[in-house]
């Protein structure tokens, strides 16, 4: 790119292999990554535009014996001032993968295109073409392959063009429970996941409605097909009804194996909705658009107040692993043991009093940090709350206007939350983002647990999901 002829820093950099890492998991040590810094941001728009203009040849690197494919890019690295101008400079990071090399077996470049295919982005901005790379190399938990084409069903759409079940699919009890065996770390009684598997993206609902054989998507979670047969069963999903879809491609006739390749038939797992439910905070967006909904603005200074002074005995029970309210808020064992956060985990649990002088100026200075942080960007933990997934009612029990969550408590038992309830999206930007619902008791929905599970009826002006942009 004529833009490199700046001066720049080139770095390369062989990532820490983790299991966790999907890109890693299927790839090992064949990715590397270059890291360009000093970059000014005219100069990083440049690099960019050069890393996804439409050539006819992929874009190689030959490093050290091995040709590298080109993977995906994101910017890293925070802001900084350069010395001599005082502009801003900023790093980018492009990711590798070798498909020839001393040892190596050849890789096709086809299976490189997978991860981001270019005739899939083409059309979509920079922002997103970034986003859609950390998807492709985030952290995932793998679980089975499914060897066969899956049916993709149609969305439901309201009259008004709200979509209903935007990014969210069914999933038989029996299918799942196949998907999750290798994935030992995942919460195998949750009636949701956020996962993806091939060209799908989204949330996947237990359902025990769907047969057990076949592997569902929703239109909506189609990122790029791997097959041609893919491609007719997308179309004929876009034009007919889920009664004639599930008619047509739900036979022992129509299991058809995928020619895709199997890291591309994975059921990649991103999150749960089982275990505890985690309690949520408010941000500054969210204070924002509350006060703009009538909310009083000392109504936020008082749960500020109330959570400064809990936070001796938040840090120290998070340290300690003891948590009075049953919710994993503060979890110090998680952090680098060089953190501030790490030193006092470590000496509280070789025991260590808090009101040792070292151990106490720790605490101060985690104090002092969570405090800053309740300054700038006013995260203030609230209570009751819980961070859930939203779930399409499919089933057609909830009216408008209402939702359905049941939460598990600390015994097992279900408890069904009833009455007036406020819900917001993190991030959220419109006043529409913030709703406030009527919880009912919905016994027919019991067995969706730790969700939100919002109505999906057509008298519906809109759909909560399109209020919230499916979040």
């Amino acid at each position: 790119s004529p833009a490199l002829t700046h001066a720049v820093v080139v770095r390369t950099k062989i990532p820490k292999l983790t299991p966790e890492n999907r890109l890693l998991r299927k790839f090992g040590d064949r990715v590397l990554e270059v890291i360009f810094t000093h970059l000014t941001f005219p100069v990083v728009r440049s690099v960019v535009h050069a890393l996804v203009a439409p050539t006819q040849k992929p874009l190689l690197l030959k490093l050290a014996g091995r040709e590298y494919s080109f993977v995906g890019f994101v910017p890293c690295g925070r802001e900084q001032r350069s010395g001599t101008d005082g502009k801003k400079e900023k790093s980018v990071r492009v990711t590798f993968i070798a498909v020839h090399g001393p040892g190596l077996d050849p890789l096709p470049v086809d299976i490189i295109k997978d991860l981001l295919p270019p005739e899939w982005n083409k059309e979509v901005t920079l922002l997103k073409f970034v986003a859609r790379h950390q998807l492709s190399t985030s952290c995932t938990v793998a679980g089975a392959s499914y060897a066969f084409e899956p049916v993709i069903l149609p969305d439901v759409v309201s009259p008004i063009g709200s979509n209903m079940t935007d990014g969210a699919a069914p999933i038989s009890p029996g299918l799942l429970r196949y998907l999750l065996a290798p994935a030992d770390r995942v919460c195998p009684y949750a009636c949701a996941y956020q996962a993806r598997f091939g060209g799908f993206k989204g949330l996947w609902i237990v359902d025990d409605a769907y047969p057990s054989q076949f592997f569902f998507a929703r239109v909506s979670q189609v990122k790029y097909v791997t097959s041609g047969e893919m491609e007719t069963r997308l179309a004929y999903a876009k034009q007919n009804t889920e009664k004639e879809v599930r008619d047509k491609y739900c036979q022992s006739d129509q299991l058809i194996a995928s020619p895709a390749s199997e890291h591309l038939r994975t059921f990649e797992i991103v999150h749960d909705s089982g275990g505890k439910v985690k309690p949520c905070a408010l941000n500054r967006q969210a204070i924002a658009l509350l006060e703009c909904r009538g909310v009083p603005a000392n109504t936020f200074v008082k749960l500020a107040e109330a959570y400064v002074g809990t936070l001796d005995a938040e840090i120290l029970n998070g340290c300690r692993g003891v948590d009075p309210h049953g919710k994993e808020r503060i979890r110090f064992e998680r952090w680098n043991e060089e953190s501030l956060e790490g030193m006092l985990y470590a000496m509280l649990q070789t025991g260590f009093s808090d009101k040792e002088p070292y151990a106490h100026r720790l605490l101060l200075n985690i104090k002092c940090g969570i405090i800053k942080k309740l300054k700038t960007k006013c995260r203030i933990p609230t209570q009751p709350s819980a961070e859930l997934f939203i779930v399409p009612d499919t089933r057609n029990v909830l009216r408008p206007g209402t939702c359905s969550i049941h939460l598990t408590q600390d015994d097992g038992r279900v408890h069904g939350v009833q009455g007036e309830v406020v819900i917001y999206k993190n991030p959220c930007f419109l006043p529409s983002d913030v709703l406030k619902l009527t919880a009912v008791d919905a016994p027919e929905l019991a067995s969706w647990r730790d969700v939100l599970v919002f109505p999906t009826t057509v008298t519906f002006a809109r759909a909560i999901c399109t209020l919230t942009h499916a979040g």
